[in-house]
Parts: structure tokens; C-alpha cells; sequence
């Protein structure tokens, strides 16, 4: 008897599916955009996904390597420009700059919190029709494919879904929609939002996460940007170390020449002008001038 008590409890309190779905899409559509690249004779279509409120939106590189002109349009129809300001072709992330601010945006969420069987929901532009949504399941958050790593999930992808947001139940982001497998139904991968995070800090997104950067293998092996206040100054201590030993070498350099001179007469042989070895070396341009910020 308690047993059904439980169960028909759970079935009470259980959120049904429909529901999770409208709450998802509620809290993330208004930050998915529809990419138009427009070249000579047309245009290509993707989506991607506002993650910084200042503008910066993360989508595919083969969505807008093209080098045409790229316009974003908003949830509420408003077109503005935009330019890529990271690109990684390797990855197939690209971070956009709109020209606009003060934009709704998604949280990043975890991708190691992923397990098979999970929910996702998919939003993005298919066939130009623009904050499609789909839902699917999880089937590996870890697929290897070509050497990389992918989520793949049975969420409808079509062509202009590149770009957009994988959603967790949470409404925030776990990957980015890229492709599905040819000649299949149902056999879609995304991009692990966990491998956007280096492009991410390179190009000074701020995104919304509380989460570990290490994530899922090869993660682990970025450094996290420093803000600038707390990077380290690689020059100035060569320097100052180099300014010092100067000093002191000249110091024990006039003693030297004063014990030299009360011991013997003047007419003692010196080594000719000895300052030259104690003098620091010239400095190497950019010899130690290294980028800390991931770029």
C-alpha cells in the first residue's frame, strides 16, 4: 500500500514533458538568433546563441566563413550587423560581435551532468524558419567522431540548425547543434559547450556559468585568462635583476681597482676595460613577452 502511495505520488508531482519543454524554450528563445551571410548571387542561413548581454553570440565557423556581409536577427525581428571576432575552423566555433548591447542571453550548463537518456531541446533556424524547436534524448555526451568529441542526441537537425543551442532541462546551454549524420534519421551531434570555452575567454565573453572548466578530456589543458590586473609582469623582473647585478658588478669592480691599487704600484698590468663583461646584455625584443591570454 505505500508503495502505490509513492508511486501515485510521484506521478502527482511529475513535471509532464510538454510542460518542461515550454518552460525551456520560455527562458532561452529570446537569446537564439537567426544568421544571414549574404555573398554575391545569395545568402546562407544559421542560427547561434547570445551569451555575453554585450553582444557576443557563439555559432559555427562553416556558418559564416564565407566572408560575406553577416546580419543577425533578434527574437523580435530586429536585423543588425555583426562581425566574427574568434574563429576556430578546427572546432567549427565562431563568436560574433552585434552591434547592440544590453541583449537577453542564455547560461552555460554542464556537460558532464549529462547522462543518456537526458532531455534536450534544440532551437534554431532549419530551412530558414527561424526558433524552430525540437526535442530529443541523449544518446553519448562523449561520441568520438573524426578524432573529436560530440553529444549526440536524436533532436530533429536540418539545414540552418547549425549554430543553435542544445539545451539542458535547465534552459541553459550544453552544446552547439553542428551536424547529423548523413543518409540517417535521427542521428544528431553538438558541439560540447565545455570545448567553446577557450574561443570563449580569447574573444572576452563573460558567460553566465558555475561550473568546472575541465570538463570532458582536453579541457584540462587550458589555462584559465587572468584579468589584467593579475598578470604577471614577465619583464619587469629580468630587468631589475639585470639592473642590479650591473650595480654590484660595478661596486666589486672599483674595489678590485682599489685594493689593486694600495698592493701594487700603478704600473701593474689591468685587464683592459673589464666593465664589458659585467654589463647586461642587450635586450631581446619580445624574448620573453608571452601572451597569457589564450589568444
Amino acid at each position: 500500500m505505500r508503495a502505490r502511495l509513492s508511486a501515485l505520488l510521484a506521478l502527482a508531482l511529475a513535471v509532464p514533458a510538454g510542460a518542461a519543454v515550454r518552460d525551456v524554450v520560455a527562458r532561452a528563445d529570446d537569446s537564439v538568433v537567426t544568421i544571414h551571410v549574404r555573398v554575391p548571387g545569395g545568402e546562407t542561413l544559421g542560427s547561434g546563441v547570445i551569451l555575453d548581454p554585450r553582444g557576443f553570440a557563439l555559432t559555427n565557423a562553416h556558418v559564416v566563413d564565407s566572408g560575406g556581409s553577416i546580419v543577425v536577427v533578434l527574437k523580435n525581428g530586429r536585423e543588425v550587423p555583426a562581425g566574427i571576432v574568434q574563429e576556430d575552423s578546427d572546432l567549427d566555433l565562431a563568436v560574433l560581435r552585434l552591434s547592440a548591447v544590453n541583449l537577453p542571453t542564455v547560461p552555460v550548463g554542464s556537460v558532464k551532468d549529462l547522462k543518456n537518456g537526458d532531455e534536450v531541446v534544440a532551437i534554431g533556424a532549419p530551412r530558414g524558419l527561424d526558433h524552430t524547436v525540437t526535442r530529443g534524448i541523449v544518446s553519448s555526451r562523449d561520441r568520438l567522431v573524426n578524432g573529436r568529441r560530440y553529444i549526440q542526441t536524436d533532436a530533429a537537425l536540418n539545414p540552418g540548425n547549425s549554430g543553435g543551442p542544445l539545451l539542458n532541462d535547465q534552459a541553459q546551454v550544453v552544446g552547439i547543434n553542428t551536424m547529423i549524420e548523413a543518409d540517417s534519421n535521427g542521428v544528431g551531434f553538438a558541439i560540447p559547450i565545455s570545448a567553446a570555452f577557450p574561443i570563449l575567454r580569447q574573444a572576452g565573453v563573460a558567460v553566465s556559468a558555475d561550473l568546472d572548466n575541465a570538463e570532458l578530456p582536453g579541457d584540462s589543458t587550458a589555462a584559465p585568462a587572468l584579468p589584467p590586473a593579475a598578470r604577471p609582469r614577465q619583464k619587469r623582473f629580468p630587468v631589475l635583476a639585470l639592473g642590479l647585478g650591473f650595480i654590484l658588478g660595478v661596486a666589486a669592480d672599483s674595489l678590485i681597482r682599489i685594493a689593486k691599487g694600495r698592493r701594487r704600484p700603478k704600473r701593474v698590468f689591468r685587464e683592459p676595460d673589464v666593465k664589458v663583461h659585467l654589463r647586461p646584455p642587450a635586450a631581446k625584443p619580445n624574448e620573453d613577452d608571452l601572451d597569457i591570454e589564450l589568444k
